[in-house]
């Protein structure tokens, strides 16, 4: 214990000094009994007094010893603190202990302890026993006040101090007779009042944490009580529709229907009105609990009002007015009638009530079942129609009956030529008040495109003549007419099918995740292996339908083939008979060159994304001022991003909506902008590279499930009853066409390391660092020691003049057998944070990532929490976080509200981000000018995208507070934030930032 003998203050001026207060300011702390607190202020100045080497806190509360911990690392004390069990030894460290703290009211063999701890203790030792009022805390400070100098404090939750040996200079006052009753009987005064303070902030803390709890399970109520009132207005609404289909029938006459034409009866499923009735017992059982729960908190409040409180309330809190809201009555579900049983082959849901009244049954029918459309257009829109919550079913037209009908509340016909089958599946759908939504991917319906002078393909593809196409297309006009409503894959087509049908929304071809999944697979696999000095062009047609397409650049890549003998076109044949999906006599200029060829079988098409990723460069002419052409669909563009390829595209309407030209790809209208585009392309691998990246980057976003899930949540809902369908326009129409905000910015960089064990991970953690040499190790180790096994570790050093760079590559080159994928990267300048980001993001191949500043460390389950608290669509999952350093409090404790960014950031960068998510905000923004606020103009994009986070209440990262952080040494600069406030301002109007200029000021 140090020497306190040239200190000249003494533990009874400390405590007896009105000016000394602010040492003992209480906390705001939770878990803890007031009682257990009360002895904090006579603790802490111990610890001041003798300023212990070794520290034992023995039974404490987690929260109190946090808080010692805190306190004597502020004080800048170097106190080894140990928290320990009632049976736990202390750890042998080579040095005793100097003082040892015993909670006596949650220690039952407080004996038994002691007798374990007397080994580890001083000669010298102070024992500070808090409880000693207690039966057992009696018997033990009986026991030791017999033998040794001992000072007792009742009023402070019945604390106690033995000295074991020589008492410390600085507590002498405490232990000697010569201190007069009148100054020990005004310092018991001053640790009382010091006392009860603690123990009020206790349990204001407690009390105020409950209200919030309380008010958050209020709130949580009455959703579920909107939920369950939606749940019974539409109950009621197919109650009605049943009712009124029953009176029909009675009234009519009783001639048998004929065969073709019998109609299943209108049915209502008794299990779903059964779980409408437990749910509503569950919540009056809850509203019940809950009226009980504030009965209790506004009689707390009543009985600690009075003069002296109300008062002191009123100064801290002068705007505040405690509100305890009332509870709803309970619900009734009203009388029903009598309703027919489910006929046999009804499909019910096995899943209890939906959260949602607005879920639907959505069965998508396929006209042409065994092409890829169905895959495209039917099998990945149903799973993304299900990531919103709705059941769906994919089915072949032939295979759909009257069962299937009864099951649906949507029914997508893509493709489906009217039939009489149709006819009767649009009846049975009408009369049952199901939404028929016609589907397709071409302008099949229109029938006076069915010429080969606008349809090349129908002179190539077998049996097929003007004849046939215009009745398919007579035929598909039919179903469309008959229909509510129309998908299109593009703009252009839903503009050209609302010219007929009443209303078309664009839903895209998109990828799904095993498409993602085997596309960046076989990327990454092909750039493992040392390359063959070849640039390969590829045409990925599947059907001989492209001839005249074909034939816009098939001159100039014979050109481009006899300048750069290094270029290979590669087409497809088909297998076996080896017939080429082209026909080459067409091409003659190709036959100088046709040993530059390669022929490729033609694959399944979950295999197509390897073939993909083989190309240099990917190409999708196309031809102009063609109608039928342009409304086709941006499909080769999106599957050659996913694989890592950049693309040359004719410059149609949904490639101009969807590509930059020289950002994301090429767009090239006549043969001297193919040969230039090309001749770009072959020479420039860098400009491969960043187009084929930037690319991907966009793709993500755009052609993604969850864009395309969300779509079909607004849009399902406006089928809905007259509220859902008033909200889901509103939505519709704010968001337009509801695209990204703009390509991510990734500054160019070089590879310093590089492994990759070629597997799928979950998350990358990407560590963005400049000149942190001396704490970077302690963010690397954290990621280390993830519990998460397969992982992905991305460290960008954004130009550090230190030795960073050194220390960075040889700790990857020691650890790179932890992780799946590990890679050290530098811009090749010095790009900011948010470049730096951009450029771990945009490399990383999972599907989250979790940015981790260098001077930050992640607790052991950070990755495993944050990833078990996301689903399909959440963007982003943020954790609290425990402040280390400087500072030792909780941050980020805030559920997800994000209106409350009005106000100003609650979210760190310390969180779990969805990668497109990240696509569909254009990546963190880039400007050195207004660096810092990066962060929080991600979360407010995402937030102006509709786009959901949530929170993870454990403190499962670690936020270091120090001088040096960018936060204080740049972005909290005046002139610097004044840049910050007034950038973020510009890009999101509706923050509000009168607070950030009243700092300023």
């Amino acid at each position: 214990m140090s020497d306190m003998s040239d200190l000249p203050v003494s533990i009874f001026s400390l405590l007896s000094s009105p000016e000394l207060d602010v040492f003992f300011a209480p906390p705001a702390l939770r878990d803890v009994p007031p009682d257990t607190a009360a002895h904090m202020p006579l603790l802490l100045g111990i610890l001041i007094s003798t300023r212990p080497h070794s520290l034992a806190l023995v039974g404490v509360p987690p929260a109190i010893a946090d808080y010692v911990r805190s306190f004597l690392i502020l004080q800048a004390f170097d106190t080894r603190t140990q928290s320990l069990n009632a049976s736990e030894a202390p750890a042998r460290t080579g040095s005793p202990l100097d003082i040892a703290v015993l909670d006596l009211t949650r220690l039952k063999r407080a004996a038994e302890t002691l007798t374990t701890l007397r080994p580890s203790l001083a000669p010298d030792a102070l024992l500070f026993l808090n409880g000693t009022e207690t039966d057992t805390g009696a018997a033990v400070w009986n026991a030791l006040a017999a033998t040794h100098p001992h000072c007792l404090f009742p009023d402070t939750g019945g604390a106690g101090i033995v000295a074991l040996g020589a008492i410390p200079c600085g507590l002498n006052p405490l232990f000697e007779a010569r201190t007069s009753s009148t100054q020990l009987a005004r310092l018991r005064i001053r640790l009382s009042r010091l006392g009860s303070a603690w123990a009020g902030a206790v349990r204001q803390s407690t009390f105020d944490a409950e209200s919030l709890h309380q008010k958050d399970s209020l709130d949580a109520t009455r959703h579920d009580l909107l939920q369950t009132r939606l749940a019974l207005l539409e109950t009621r609404e197919r109650l009605s529709q049943a009712a009124a289909s029953a009176a029909e029938i009675d009234q009519q006459p009783s001639e048998p229907p004929e065969e073709s034409q019998a109609v299943a009866p209108t049915t209502v499923d008794p299990t779903w009105m059964q779980q409408a009735r437990t749910l509503i017992e569950e919540q009056n059982s809850r509203l019940a609990t809950l009226q009980t729960e504030i009965q209790a908190l506004q009689s707390a409040i009543q009985a600690r009002s009075g003069l002296f409180r109300g008062l002191l309330r009123t100064l801290r809190h002068p705007n505040f007015s405690p509100h305890i809201p009332t509870v709803p009555a309970p619900l009734e579900l009203p009388a029903l009638p009598e309703i027919e049983s489910a006929v046999a082959g009804t499909h019910n849901p096995a899943s209890p009530l939906p959260v949602s009244a607005l879920r639907r049954n959505v069965l998508f029918v396929s006209g042409e079942p065994a092409t890829p459309g169905t895959l495209y257009r039917c099998t990945r829109n149903a799973a993304a129609c299900a990531l919103v919550g709705h059941f769906t079913r994919v089915l072949a037209c032939a295979d759909v009956g009257p069962a299937d009908v009864e099951w649906a509340d949507v029914i997508v016909l893509w493709r489906v030529e009217y039939s009489p089958h149709v006819a009767i599946l649009i009846r049975l759908s009408k009369e049952k008040g199901t939404t028929v939504i016609f589907d397709t991917d071409d302008l099949v319906f229109i029938p006076a495109l069915a010429s080969i002078a606008i349809i090349d393909g129908i002179r190539t593809v077998d049996c097929a003549t003007e004849s046939i196409v215009h009745i398919t297309f007579q035929n598909m006009r039919a179903t469309m007419e008959r229909a509510d409503a129309c998908f299109a894959t593009t703009d252009f087509m839903a503009t050209e099918m609302r010219r007929i049908a009443r209303q078309s929304f664009t839903l895209p071809n998109i990828y799904d995740a095993a498409c993602l999944r085997r596309s960046r697979m076989a990327a990454r696999i092909l750039a493992s292996v040392p390359g063959d000095g070849l640039i390969r062009i590829g045409y990925a047609s599947g059907t001989r339908t492209h001839q005249r397409d074909f034939a816009l650049v098939a001159e100039v890549l014979a050109r481009l083939m006899q300048k750069h003998s290094e270029v290979r076109l590669v087409l497809f044949h088909e297998t076996g008979n080896k017939r080429p999906v082209l026909l080459m006599d067409e091409f003659p200029a190709l036959l100088p060159v046709a040993d530059q060829i390669e022929w490729r079988d033609m694959v399944p098409l979950e295999r197509l994304p390897e073939e993909f990723a083989r190309f240099d460069i990917s190409i999708a002419p196309l031809e102009l001022d063609n109608v039928f052409c342009e409304a086709k669909s941006e499909i080769k563009y999106l599957e050659a991003a996913l694989a890592g390829v950049p693309s040359v595209v004719s410059p149609t309407a949904p490639y101009r909506d969807c590509v930059t030209d020289g950002v994301t790809g090429f767009l090239a209208e006549t043969p001297t902008q193919w040969e230039d585009a090309l001749t770009r392309l072959v020479t420039d691998p860098s400009l491969r590279r960043s187009l084929a990246r930037n690319a991907l980057n966009q793709v993500l976003w755009t052609f993604g499930p969850q864009r395309q899930a969300l779509l079909f949540e607004s849009i399902i809902m406006s089928f809905c009853n007259d509220a859902a369908t008033a909200r889901a326009s509103e939505t519709l129409i704010a968001r337009g066409r509801y695209q990204g905000r703009g390509v991510p910015e990734v500054p160019e960089y070089e590879t310093l390391f590089a492994h990759d064990a070629l597997e799928a991970a979950d998350v990358s953690v990407i560590i963005t660092s400049h000149n942190y040499h001396d704490v970077i190790l302690d963010a690397l180790e954290s990621v280390r020691s993830q519990s998460v096994q397969k992982l992905d570790l991305i460290i960008v050093d954004d130009a550090s003049t230190d030795d960073s760079v050194a220390l960075i590559t040889h700790w990857a080159q020691q650890n790179a057998a932890r992780f799946n994928r590990l890679l050290v990267l530098a811009p090749l300048a010095n790009v900011g944070l948010g470049g730096a980001r951009n450029i771990g993001v945009s490399a990383s191949e999972t599907p989250y990532f979790l940015s981790l500043d260098a001077d930050n460390r992640l607790r052991a389950d950070a990755c495993e929490k944050l990833l078990a608290a996301c689903d399909p669509l959440t963007a982003y999952a943020y954790p609290t976080l425990r402040q280390f350093g400087a500072a030792h409090d909780l941050m980020g404790n805030i559920p997800s509200r994000p209106l409350q960014l009005r106000n100003g950031n609650y979210i760190d960068a310390m969180a779990l981000v969805a990668k497109w998510a990240w696509s569909a905000a254009g990546g963190y923004y880039v400007k050195r000018d207004a660096m810092g606020w990066e962060d929080y103009d991600l979360w407010c994009t995402l937030a102006e995208l509709g786009l959901k986070g949530v929170h993870v209440s454990e403190p499962v990262a670690e936020y270091r507070v120090h001088g040096e952080s960018m936060t204080n040494s740049v972005t909290e600069t005046h002139t610097h934030k004044a840049n910050v406030v007034t950038y973020i301002k510009a890009r999101h109007p509706w923050l509000d930032m009168h607070h950030e200029a009243r700092s300023r000021g």
